[in-house]
């Protein structure tokens, strides 16, 4: 069994492209991580089960990676609803001044009119920027009867975020916590979400264990499944 630099045993069920990436490279983002990983016993059972999922070097670099990337959310400082109400209310403001200072004038457009030549060859128009305008609005009023214009399309955006700002006062969250309890909800959560999506199934037990390695402190099957009864 081949070890580590720091003398620790690599798994025998550990994935070969992982432990590859660990012996060849010596200095990445979380390389002690992944020695953990590799080398745990706890992970022994783990890396047994998502063998049968994950076939391709690829699919075992892309867990990786997403790993990497869900740890690093999960300690991030959450945003409070405040941080992120302000900048959607900035961005309704802002577009509504825009849209005032328009109206009237020369930028004062029906939105077709600032279609790029790609958006209306998908549509089946060809050689629209050698248009003019009178050719424009004909072929336009065939595709839409009624457009709206830049400033209506920027009142509308206003209305949206401020919409959306205040949906941020209301949402469902998860519930803030202890650093510690926070970052390990956060983790499951996310890294559920993940196997979820690319194995059909959570895989409880494979994430508690992944869970404990990862963030150095127990992790149980029982917590996984009472965070991702929520969140999934």
């Amino acid at each position: 069994m081949a070890k580590t630099q720091s003398g620790s045993k690599y798994l025998k069920s550990a994935p070969k492209p992982l432990v590859t990436r660990h012996e060849s490279r010596q200095n990445f983002p979380g390389r002690d991580i992944l020695g953990r990983l590799l080398t745990d016993p706890r992970m022994s059972r783990s890396w047994t089960v998502l063998r049968s999922r994950v076939t391709k070097p690829s699919q075992w670099e892309r867990l990786w990676k997403e790993i990497t990337l869900i740890l690093r959310r999960a300690r991030e400082e959450p945003k409070t609803r405040r941080k992120e109400q302000t900048p959607l209310l900035k961005i309704a403001k802002q577009a509504d001044a825009l849209a005032h200072s328009i109206e009237g004038g020369s930028l004062d457009l029906p939105a077709y009119q600032l279609f790029p030549d790609e958006v209306m060859s998908i549509l089946g128009v060809s050689n629209w920027a050698s248009l003019d305008d009178f050719e424009r609005a004909t072929i336009a009023q065939d595709l839409l009867w009624e457009w709206p214009t830049a400033p209506e399309l920027l009142t509308e955006l206003a209305a949206y975020a401020r919409h959306l700002a205040t949906e941020k006062t209301t949402e469902k969250r998860v519930v803030e916590r202890a650093t510690r309890d926070r970052e390990s909800l956060y983790f499951v959560r996310d890294l559920g979400a993940f196997f979820n999506s690319e194995y059909d199934t959570p895989l409880y037990g494979t994430i508690a264990r992944i869970a404990s390695v990862v963030l150095g402190r127990k992790v149980t099957k029982k917590f996984v499944e009472k965070a991702l009864s929520r969140a999934l």
